[in-house]
């Protein structure tokens, strides 16, 4: 019999994340409260693609037993590839992930305005939030279809306005990243009991 690398503290729900630069910005603040066991699968810059490309990593939290995969993806495919890759790379990995960890419950983050300056290499602010619009409505969609939860907030835990993201226009700041956990952590305790 094998040993679980993972501490499964007694009490608590386990949540295993999965993201880009905003997942590991989120393990660096250890903002995630203690009464959640939080494991962190991240890479800078990653894509659905990343992930679907090195899906060994993602099972290699099998024996994590998370009641809950909280992905915190799409911002920067927005910026690589069409609408149409995005949906059809996006509904992949959360089949993958369903299909993986079967007990499960799957969370998915909207995808967020960015607010890039002018002279960024990536597409413009406006199209970018278009994009993005067209990829929430299409998850939104898919929420109904009970493929996933999708983590939509409105009011005063958006993540719509320019002063919860650093000065670079793309990634939050400690006020944004304590939004977006305070946001991850209402809708799990909503299905955690």
């Amino acid at each position: 019999m094998s040993l679980s690398k993972y501490c499964n503290k007694p009490d608590t729900t386990n949540v295993l994340i999965i993201g880009h630069s905003y997942v590991r910005d989120v393990k660096r603040s250890a903002i995630f409260p203690a009464d959640y066991n939080a494991e962190y699968l991240f890479k800078p810059g990653a894509t659905f693609e990343t992930f679907l490309n090195s899906y060994h990593n993602v099972e290699d939290f099998i024996d994590f037993e998370p009641a809950f995969v909280v992905v915190v993806l799409g911002g920067n495919d927005l910026s690589c590839y069409s609408v149409s890759k995005v949906k059809s790379n996006s509904i992949k990995f959360f089949t993958f992930l369903k299909n993986t960890f079967s007990s499960a419950r799957l969370l998915v983050t909207q995808i967020e305005p960015r607010f890039y300056p002018l002279n960024n290499r990536f597409t413009s602010p406006e199209n970018y939030r278009n994009k993005s619009n067209i990829i929430n409505r299409f998850w939104a969609r898919q929420t109904h279809n009970h493929t996933f939860n999708l983590i939509t907030v409105q009011g005063p835990l958006a993540l719509t306005q320019r002063d919860l993201y650093r000065s670079d226009g793309v990634h939050l700041n400690e006020h944004g990243l304590t939004l977006l956990v305070t946001r991850m952590v209402t809708v799990i305790a909503k299905f955690a009991v």
